[in-house]
This record gives structure tokens, sequence and C-alpha cells, in this order.
């Protein structure tokens, strides 16, 4: 009798995946490690928040210093007071624009750029405006600049230096002697340049009417709020006037005519 051999099965070679693991402690892996991430994201967000704490409660938040450059009639303490209300709060949330802009409002103070430096101070750079008349009115000083400010001033020395400008005289009001800067800024720098006194000489037909008293010893009489339109260099021109009527002591503008009254 034949004998018939067995064959033996032939075994798959097995490939290992990630489902021969237990699913479950995958799982639960998983989860701890989102955990974990989770942890530290929330102590790095703790650790910040804590520094930003402790950075608003000290000092270091606040402004440093405050370097002003380019002064010449100003004062560095004056500027700085001036803008207390804008630096006395957090340096981080200090505006510059609002800097610029409460100085820019200011008499004599023409351009000026507030920049933010690495150790926590303001910088201010401020180009001047030029003073080109001051105003005696109740007893106190004021000064008129080239853009039309008016602004009281108490300091010896500058006050000095503006005696050599413009001298505004008897106004009644503060507020005319600002509409008369409105309008004297509008003026040809050579009529400006030969103006002595400015007086307010109030008439019963014409109550605002200005004087102006030349260097040459003439006058312009001329109404405040036709100053800038009567006298301006197409109407007005005061040198070839001045040439012209050279025995004329008076100048007198009503409208678009001019009285011209000679030399007594």
């Amino acid at each position: 009798m034949r004998k018939h051999k067995r064959k033996r099965a032939k075994v798959s070679t097995v490939h290992y995946n990630e489902y021969d693991a237990d699913p479950r402690k995958h799982y639960l892996a998983e989860i701890k490690k989102k955990k974990a991430k989770r942890r530290r994201r929330f102590l790095i967000i703790c650790f910040l928040i804590a520094l930003v704490v402790v950075y608003f409660v000290t000092p270091l938040s606040h402004i440093q210093s405050i370097q002003v450059h380019g002064l010449v009639n100003l004062k560095e303490t004056d500027v700085k007071n001036s803008i207390q209300q804008e630096t006395s709060g957090y340096f981080l949330l200090t505006s510059t624009k609002k800097i610029e802009k409460t100085l820019e409002q200011q008499a004599l103070v023409k351009k000026c750029h507030v920049s933010k430096t690495l150790t926590g101070g303001l910088d201010i750079e401020i180009q001047e405006a030029k003073p080109i008349a001051y105003a005696l009115f109740q007893n106190k000083v004021y000064v008129v600049d080239e853009l039309a400010h008016v602004e009281e001033v108490t300091d010896a020395k500058l006050i000095k230096k503006l005696e050599a400008t413009p001298r505004i005289m008897s106004f009644d009001t503060l507020d005319h002697i600002k509409e008369f800067a409105k309008q004297y800024i509008q003026l040809p720098y050579i009529l400006r340049n030969s103006v002595s006194d400015i007086i307010f000489s109030p008439k019963t037909a014409d109550p605002t009417s200005i004087r102006f008293v030349m260097d040459n010893g003439k006058q312009l009489i001329v109404r405040l709020h036709d100053i800038s339109k009567v006298l301006s260099q197409k109407k007005f021109d005061y040198e070839a006037y001045m040439t012209e009527y050279s025995d004329a002591c008076v100048f007198s503008f009503e409208g678009d005519s001019i009285y011209i009254t000679n030399c007594q």
C-alpha cells in the first residue's frame, strides 16, 4: 500500500500594523499628549499675563524721560507742562500724534515731531514759529506768531525780545486781538516789516477801526475785518504809495476808496 506524504501548508508572512496594538491604549496616549500640550500652552499664557501685569504695576510702564529739541524762545519746562495730560499715562498707550496736535495748537510752535525711544522716553523735535507782534491787554502781554496764534507770555526774556516787534494796543477784547492776528498774517511782508504800533481806535461810525502807525510816522486807518483785503499787495502797494504820496500822513481806507490826508 502506497504512502502519501502530507504537504505542509505555507505560512504567509505576518505584517504588523497599528491595529495589532490595543486601540484603547493608543487613544489614551493621544489624549494624554493633547492634555500636555494644552497645559504647556496655558502655562505660557499665564506667564505672559503675569509679565504684563508686573510691567504695568511698576514705574517702568510710565514715560521715563522727555527730551525737547529745537527751542529758541520757548522754555523746556513750559513745553513739558503743556503736555502733562497726554504724558501722564502708560508709555505703551501714549499717543505721539495727540502730543503733536496739542503742541502745534500753541503759540510759537510751527511744526512738531514726537517719537518714542527704546528706553521708554519721548523725543520731541520742535520748529518754532516766528513772533510777529505782541499785544498789551489788561496788564498782560500776549505774543502773536506767524500762524496767528495768540497766547499770554510771562517770561521776561521773551517779553524783552518781543519789544522789537510791532506793538498792539488799546484793544477792547481778546477776541478782537485774535481776529486781528488772522488778518495781519496775510499782509505783505514789506508792509508788516514797516509797522511800529497797531492801535484799536473805534469811532461812532466804525467801532472796529484800527490805526497802523508806521516806522516813517505815517498812519493807515482801516476796519478790522477789512485789513487783509484792502492792505493786500494788489489793492495797496505800500512802497509805491509811500513814494507817490511822500507828503501824505494819513491813509484812510473806506470800502474800495482811499482818503489821503497831507501832513500839516
